[in-house]
């Protein structure tokens, strides 16, 4: 039976916990090596306007110099993207770390090539600015991290800039000239000023994108688009970041405690949980959150239901009408032998999976407005209200008179008829000695003379 446990949202509310860290880093690899990968392509690109630089106002200077540091810069980006892609289990601190160590060494490259193509007067003296904006962008993160990372680099960039015009024969006369040293203050303030700003947008960006995340996300499972709805609860396809897969996760969002709706959905968390049938989809985790969501985890199947096999094929052949039917039999007789009654099976809960080794595997779902034989406890329903699809409803549960697990056989003979027969079911109102000669044959039989489903049945 499945374990019932608490979301981590509810025990500790606000407070990132283990599983959210884990895909925060997953997050961070993946954004590092993007930019890694367009920063790595660009680095290079730009070699064609080193040597148009180079060739129209420094002549001079070798076109070897140029292709050696972009060289050199391109092969650093390579490694560490090879390393991060390698390396599947990262820190947070390991993955910001080699960002700026990759953003340390190619600046520092840039600035090696600005003190040749210019000196304190360099057009590669704006260089950090797209290096913060990529990052700010690619890999928001918060302002400190941010400071951490882009400080060293810059402090690097300008430091070999000044240094190497010292050393430089050709340039080393621009820092005793106070209107070219004037400029390059003004410049590296203009930067330091942009780079700020790239810090303060990435901190927004990265804390917008933390609320998205913990908006989309239950515990361990990380909410990715919704895959169905009904009257009373959605269902998600979610990933489940501990056990590393996906999952169908059915939510009810509920604030009340007296909502009945919550009550009929945590039964159906203990009534699915309970059984055992390969033919019954499978209950892996439930629980609820600290915002009044309550959510069921079950395996995520991937096939069509016999409503859109009917749709898209035309009516069942009897060798595969039959086929259903073993394997329907099969889990609704295992619910039936615990106390437990569907009260909802039709065709749209009959699910036959397109990726199993078997052909046409089945599952019955939704036990939703299952109950329990022998409970005793009041009906969750309105007065005058009846659960389950009329058109697949024994006639005296729509007259108001509890289910029991004939109801089940006779709405599953109903299902079986209606998809393996070209002749509706009337599905407004249950059939009456006025109305009877009007419908099919089919659908007159009283449920108490359907009986309950016998181990003949579920034999193949």
């Amino acid at each position: 039976m499945a374990k019932h446990s608490e979301s981590p949202s509810t025990a500790r509310a606000g407070k990132p916990d283990a599983e959210t860290t884990r895909s925060e880093i997953d997050d961070t690899r993946q954004a590092l090596l993007r930019v890694l990968s367009v920063g790595g392509v660009a680095f290079v690109a730009f070699l064609p306007l080193d040597l148009y630089v180079r060739s129209s106002h420094y002549p001079d200077v070798s076109p070897w110099w140029c292709i050696a540091w972009r060289g050199g810069g391109s092969l650093v980006i390579l490694l560490t993207w090879l390393l991060v892609r390698a390396r599947q289990r990262w820190s947070a601190t390991g993955l910001l770390l080699a960002g700026g160590i990759v953003m340390s060494i190619s600046l520092a490259a840039l600035g090696a090539m600005s003190v040749k193509l210019g000196g304190l007067g360099s057009s590669y003296l704006f260089s950090p600015a797209f290096y913060a904006v990529g990052m700010s962008t690619f890999v928001p993160t918060r302002w400190p991290t941010s400071v951490l990372i882009a400080g060293p680099a810059i402090f690097l960039f300008v430091g070999s800039i000044v240094v190497g015009v010292a050393l430089s024969p050709v340039y080393a006369s621009q820092l005793d000239d106070p209107p070219t040293v004037a400029l390059f203050i003004q410049d590296i303030l203009r930067i330091t000023g942009i780079v700020a700003f790239a810090v303060v947008s990435g901190h927004v960006l990265w804390r917008a994108r933390t609320r998205l995340r913990d908006a989309y996300r239950l515990g361990r499972y990380l909410l990715k688009h919704p895959i169905g709805q009904g009257g009373m609860n959605e269902i998600w396809l979610a990933w489940d970041s501990h056990l590393k897969r996906e999952v169908a996760l059915k939510l009810l969002h509920s604030r009340h405690p007296e909502d009945a709706r919550r009550a009929r959905f945590e039964r159906e968390a203990h009534a699915t949980s309970a059984l055992h049938s390969p033919h019954t989809v499978r209950i892996f985790d439930y629980g609820e959150s600290g915002r009044g969501t309550f959510w069921i985890a079950m395996e995520y199947l991937r096939g069509q239901d016999l409503d859109k096999i009917v749709a898209t094929h035309g009516a069942l052949d009897p060798r595969r009408a039959l086929h259903f039917a073993r394997q329907a039999a099969a889990a609704l007789a295992e619910a039936h032998q615990g106390g437990l009654v569907h009260r909802d099976v039709k065709p749209a809960n009959l699910l036959a999976l397109s990726s199993n080794e078997e052909a046409d595997f089945l599952k019955v779902l939704d036990f939703g407005i299952a109950r329990q034989l022998d409970s005793g406890e009041a009906t969750l329903t309105l007065i005058g209200m009846v659960v389950g699809t009329p058109a697949f409803m024994a006639p005296e549960v729509q007259a108001g008179i509890k289910a029991d697990p004939s109801s089940d056989v006779w709405s599953f003979g109903a299902t079986l008829s209606i998809r393996s027969s070209p002749a509706p079911c009337p599905s407004s109102t249950p059939p009456t000695r006025a109305t009877a000669p009007l419908v099919p044959a089919w659908c007159l039989p009283r449920s108490a003379s359907a009986g309950r489903f016998r181990p003949s049945w579920t034999r193949s």
